[in-house]
């Protein structure tokens, strides 16, 4: 018996969805019951979630997927008129090998995978430092600028000074870059207003922490 495209790939605030499908050449042979997800805390569900809107306990529904918990799927599927599951039956999920039980006319498989969402932590304030913003005129562009060691995020690719659209340096050229402006600043000329730019990305997924700005 095999079950295909399961969605697992969820993000904190999706709410789950039914997407289970049996192989067209098994569909006359048997068909999804039901899909379930139920949150877990301390080994105990504390809610569920099941695709066919039934009635399966007493547990609040799981309308989404919330930050730092746990969640587990199962999966239940129904013989069809004329076959029956074999009590040695195999099951693969999304084409994997899962465990499986008999249950009636329903083959059961239970915890098929468990998922945990990340904890979200928003990153409110960037710190950039050590930027030297006083030049001279004649003076060359210096690129000096960096992020805290302990900052969930990190100074990517690179700093820039721009003077217009086709005028500037950036500090990683000519490894990168080098394409982004026409013209390149070699010294500052007085009486001209130039503009800093740097490249800050977020470290995303460290541990079961999420780092969003």
């Amino acid at each position: 018996a095999a079950v295909q495209n399961v969605k697992f790939d969820y993000q904190s605030g999706d709410a789950p969805q039914a997407t289970a499908e049996v192989y067209n050449a098994d569909a006359d042979k048997y068909e999804i019951a039901y899909e379930c997800w139920q949150e877990f805390e301390n080994n105990e569900p504390v809610a569920a979630w099941y695709s066919d809107n039934g009635s399966h306990g007493s547990l609040p529904t799981i309308t989404k997927f919330e930050s730092g918990k746990k969640y587990v799927y199962f999966v239940m599927l129904k013989q069809k008129d004329g076959y029956s599951f074999s009590k040695d039956v195999a099951m693969t999920v999304n084409w994997e090998s899962v465990k499986s039980s008999l249950s009636g006319e329903f083959l059961y498989a239970p915890a098929v995978k468990t998922i945990t969402m990340p904890t979200i932590k928003v990153i409110d304030v960037v710190e950039v430092n050590d930027v030297t913003v006083s030049f001279k005129d004649g003076d060359k562009p210096v690129f000096t600028g960096n992020t805290p060691t302990d900052a969930p995020y990190y100074m990517f690719r690179c700093e820039w000074w721009e003077l217009d659209s086709t005028t500037g340096l950036v500090s990683t050229e000519p490894e990168w870059g080098s394409d982004i402006y026409k013209n390149k600043i070699t010294a500052f000329e007085a009486g001209k207003t130039y503009h800093y730019g740097v490249f800050v990305s977020a470290y995303g997924d460290l541990g079961n922490t999420r780092y969003v700005f």
